[in-house]
């Protein structure tokens, strides 16, 4: 990764505001160094001395307003990029700001505006000529190993459900953009048309979200072998708890093996089974919509007797991701 950092300076004097940019925005990036401050003076002290290539600022603060602020600048001249962030959403108060000097303008909550967000990061970034995020492949191998472990405890729990072998494909590990999630999942599978997801969120030092993959007909077909005779699957709220449960069984296993390796515990959010006819991660626990890159670990799972197959993938945050390599580093002695 490029040595060269870009500078982010947050002007709020709301705690929550700041912690929300710093754990969904910039824990994505390794070369964004940021700095705080509560109130608009010492955050003109700041903007002054520190020169940041992007600031964000509230607009009503004590002492010294984001206006007051914008102000100040113009008379001494601008440094780098200024986005209002701001809960006044009066369309005077929008073009006053711009009038000053600001560059954009982001509407609070700021949950509602990551992607916005993380588009003006992004930005600045390019104009800094900053790269993309890369593993590299003895980064990409550890991660596989950490990963096929938890596939091998998740294909141990399928073989029991079903009494058959499980064939496993080689793990594959690479960052993509969110918003190519959708596209290179499909891609790699070669999925058209309508999928089922299984899926089931995780928190912790960690999070993300796993799911299985399945056509609809390779989804009845496995809820069938497992449970024949057992219960009434011609009823839809029945099949439905209980491919539901099965795919809580098979995910929770790797997910605890996951953990386990990785000697950190992990929260799991309640399953659910979703059908998507284009986003895979329609309804998707673990807060995907936070991600700017995801760290994506695939493995094919087949049941050759009965030519049912799927793909159980996990999906990690690069923040959870920065802790994964660490987590290796240490384990490996480093």
């Amino acid at each position: 990764m490029t040595a060269r950092k870009m500078t982010a300076l947050l002007i709020d004097d709301s705690k929550l505001s700041r912690n929300l940019l710093k754990h969904y925005i910039f824990s994505e990036y390794d070369d964004v160094e940021v700095i705080e401050e509560n109130r608009g003076a010492s955050g003109l002290q700041a903007y002054f001395s520190q020169e940041p290539h992007l600031t964000f600022l509230d607009l009503t603060m004590p002492e010294m307003s984001g206006f007051q602020f914008l102000e100040e600048v113009k008379k001494r001249g601008k440094k780098g990029k200024i986005a209002v962030l701001s809960a006044d959403v009066q369309e005077i108060s929008r073009q006053t700001a711009l009038g000053l000097g600001a560059d954009f303008f982001i509407q609070k909550p700021i949950k509602t505006q990551l992607v916005k967000i993380n588009n003006i990061v992004d930005q600045v970034r390019d104009s800094l000529g900053l790269g993309t995020i890369q593993l590299d492949q003895d980064e990409k191998e550890s991660i596989a190993e950490i990963f096929n472990i938890g596939v091998g405890k998740a294909a141990d729990s399928l073989s029991k459900l079903t009494g058959l072998k499980i064939d496993l494909s080689i793990p594959q590990v690479e960052l993509v953009e969110r918003n190519a999630l959708t596209a290179t999942l499909r891609n790699n599978f070669d999925l058209k048309g309508k999928v089922v997801t299984l899926q089931q969120g995780f928190r912790g030092d960690f999070h993300g979200l796993a799911f299985l993959i399945l056509s609809p007909d390779k989804l009845r077909e496995l809820v069938e072998l497992i449970l024949s005779g057992e219960a009434n699957l011609d009823e839809e709220e029945v099949y439905r708890d209980s491919a539901t449960e099965i795919g809580n069984i098979i995910i929770s296993s790797c997910l605890s093996a996951f953990g386990n390796t990785v000697e950190t515990p992990l929260t799991l959010l309640p399953p659910a089974m979703v059908e998507a006819e284009e986003d895979i991660l329609t309804g998707a626990g673990g807060d995907p919509a936070f991600m700017r890159h995801a760290l994506v670990a695939r493995v094919g799972l087949r049941i050759q007797q009965r030519n049912i197959g799927g793909f159980l993938v996990l999906v990690i945050s690069v923040g959870s991701m920065k802790l994964l390599l660490a987590c290796l580093e240490k384990m490996s002695g480093k």
